[in-house]
């Protein structure tokens, strides 16, 4: 995946926005596009996601979006995101 930085602790990838994290971690913010099943990378700008920001995949304008999946790694922050939300996850 190509990986454009924007601002320093900060980027986008692939359609994602990330931030690093203190521990050396990505977090993803937010998905910046319009499909309702995505894949979450396992690791933005060579460090592993670890965390996904608030409502950064399965809403729009605050609201749920129906029949939206999140395609992750088992076990990940992709599938603990996926369950604390009520959003749909398909291991890869």
């Amino acid at each position: 995946m190509d990986n454009i930085s924007i601002s320093a602790g900060a980027g986008q990838l692939s359609g994602f926005t990330y931030r690093m994290l203190d521990d050396n971690t990505a977090e993803i913010e937010k998905y910046c596009g319009s499909e309702k099943e995505v894949t979450v990378p396992a690791a933005a700008d060579g460090r592993a996601v670890t965390s996904i920001g608030k409502k950064a995949f399965g809403f729009y304008h605050g609201e749920k979006t129906e029949g939206f999946t999140i395609k992750g790694f088992s076990g990940t922050a992709a599938e603990k995101y996926a369950a604390d939300n009520g959003i749909g996850f398909a291991a890869i």
